[in-house]
């Protein structure tokens, strides 16, 4: 429970730095990267109202990658093995998870909020990051160009892809070693009980 409310605090305070700090820079969000105020113009109080229906969507995230899921446990030799069997309840069709969808939709499901609770987060670190930077007078010129050779020049975007594909190795990394302990402690247990 204490993981899961950490994870909700720390993004919800970045949040709060991130609104705040938008405020501060650009109170007519001339500058303002959300989609909904750039290129729809909803102003204030869409941007408002898309950050509470997301932070929404986060708990749930949260709750369900830090609190609600329980380890996947298998006797398996590998950690390939593991996320075939996890996934497929086959320890040799590793390669499914390239092409084919989980049949285990519990484990995909935590595997997914995982990643992508570290995915936003690190997006929404780099967004605070560029308004302190502005807002102590740094020159982002550079930077900005640099930006731009991403997706609608958005860096942020680009960042929280990549950190959620290396949390989502790192989660099954997390994953195979508290089954492999747990096999471990059974495995101890019945024969000391025998």
């Amino acid at each position: 429970m204490k993981k899961f409310l950490t994870a909700f605090f720390v993004y919800t305070a970045l949040a709060l730095a991130d609104g705040g700090l938008t405020l501060y820079n650009t109170p007519d969000l001339e500058y303002e990267g959300n989609p909904l105020v750039s290129r729809l113009g909803l102003g204030w109080a869409g941007l408002i109202i898309s950050n509470l229906a997301f932070l929404a969507l986060l708990f749930f995230i949260c709750r369900f990658a830090f609190y609600k899921y329980q380890t996947f446990v298998a006797d398996v030799p590998d950690m390939k093995a593991y996320i075939s069997q996890m996934f497929y309840n086959r320890p040799d069709r590793f390669k499914w998870f390239f092409y084919k969808l989980p049949e285990n939709r519990k484990p995909a499901l935590a595997a997914f909020c995982f990643a992508i609770y570290f995915g936003i987060l690190a997006g929404r670190v780099t967004v605070v990051s560029e308004w302190i930077a502005v807002t102590l007078g740094a020159d982002m010129d550079g930077y900005f160009n640099f930006c731009s050779a991403f997706l609608f020049g958005r860096f942020d975007i680009a960042v929280s892809v990549l950190v959620a594909i290396v949390m989502l190795f790192v989660w099954f990394v997390i994953e195979y070693k508290k089954s492999r302990k747990t096999v471990e402690r059974r495995e101890t247990e019945s024969t000391t009980d025998e």
